[in-house]
């Protein structure tokens, strides 16, 4: 059970590293410097700096968060700061969701003939944070699990180590 708990934390230090870090990061300084192929930046389209900040905040509570629990210090800090997160990448990706795909539907293309938006897209970038807390929820019960398996081991060969002993009761 701890191996499995152990693999949990794993995942979640490695979606935290791809997911809640470097694709935020990535699409907050893109949006501040390269321009798009209509020669414009993301930052300029209404609404987009409210999503940067978003998903900024919600990197940086989801590190902390996943941070603390590592330490195994303030599992009810972390706890709130990994679903505070969780609530703010979702609404990151809805407003990008709202800024760049069109309202009806369509799938804007590239200059290159490619998809620069769509549904796909938006969830493995911006909505696969939303598995941290769950690989660290995974990993606590895993090793909470073991930790009551170890207990039960312990008591049940102390009972098996001890020599019985009755108690009576006699009436006077």
């Amino acid at each position: 059970m701890r191996i499995l708990g152990t693999i949990n934390l794993i995942l979640a230090w490695i979606l935290e590293v791809f997911a809640g870090i470097f694709i935020p990061v990535l699409l907050v300084l893109s949006s501040l410097m390269v321009d798009t192929n209509e020669g414009n930046r993301l930052i300029q389209i209404p609404g987009f700096p409210i999503v940067l900040i978003l998903l900024s905040l919600a990197a940086i509570g989801m590190f902390v968060g996943l941070l603390l629990f590592t330490m195994g210090k303030h599992n009810k800090l972390a706890g709130w700061c990994m679903l505070v997160s969780t609530i703010l990448f979702m609404g990151g990706a809805l407003g990008i969701a709202m800024c760049t795909m069109h309202a009806s539907g369509a799938v804007s293309q590239k200059i290159t003939g490619g998809d620069r938006m769509n549904t796909m897209k938006l969830i493995y970038r911006h909505i696969l944070p939303v598995l941290i807390p769950l690989f660290a929820l995974l990993a606590h019960i895993f090793k909470e699990k073991a930790k009551s398996k170890e207990l039960l081991a312990e008591v049940m060969d102390e009972i098996k180590d001890s020599d019985p002993q009755t108690i009576t009761i006699t009436k006077e």
